[in-house]
């Protein structure tokens, strides 16, 4: 799904144009075949799709090694939330807090449905654990399937994000 492209039909039927899109990343962990893993830490990323910069997200001194599983937050932990900073990731100007103090939006989705209402679907919560909006997500190879991360090079993972099923199955 392209911002400001032509719309798209979500499961329902409507017609939906997205304007913005921003999510965060962060609590990256990267598992051997052997189970032991790699974990980063202090990295919040945010993913802003206008901004082609933010695309990408540069992981230094990962061990060598055979890895079959990649797991990160889609949000940022409870943690980091209880004492949130106003600087990178974090800053205000970024437009990902919410104006009353709660926190970050962990994603937030905004455009046009239905040819010109605007929507806003903006995703946060930490607090209660009913309403924790981060998620962790895994990707794992097949079985007997693993990527190698030599000594002293550069890794490319390439992630596509399907808006739509925010629209068909939000809480999954």
């Amino acid at each position: 799904m392209a911002l400001f492209a032509s719309p798209y039909r979500t499961a329902s039927g409507d017609s939906v144009k997205l304007t913005a899109l921003k999510y965060y990343i962060s609590n990256v962990v990267l598992v051997k075949e052997d189970g032991s893993f790699y974990k980063t830490t202090g990295i919040y990323h945010l993913v802003d799709e206008l901004d082609d910069a933010s695309h990408a997200l540069h992981l230094k001194n990962i061990p060598a090694g055979n890895y079959k599983e990649v797991r990160f937050l889609l949000g940022v932990d409870s943690a980091k939330c209880a004492a949130l900073p106003d600087t990178g990731a974090f800053n205000p100007s970024k437009g990902m807090r919410y104006t009353d103090g709660s926190g970050p939006i962990m994603i937030k989705v905004e455009g046009l449905y239905s040819g010109n209402k605007s929507f806003k679907y903006w995703i946060g919560g930490w607090k209660d654990a009913a309403i924790r909006a981060s998620n962790t997500i895994s990707l794992s190879r097949s079985v007997n399937q693993s990527f190698t991360i030599g000594e002293k090079r550069d890794c490319d993972v390439h992630l596509f994000v399907d808006v739509l099923e925010l629209f068909k199955t939000p809480y999954a």
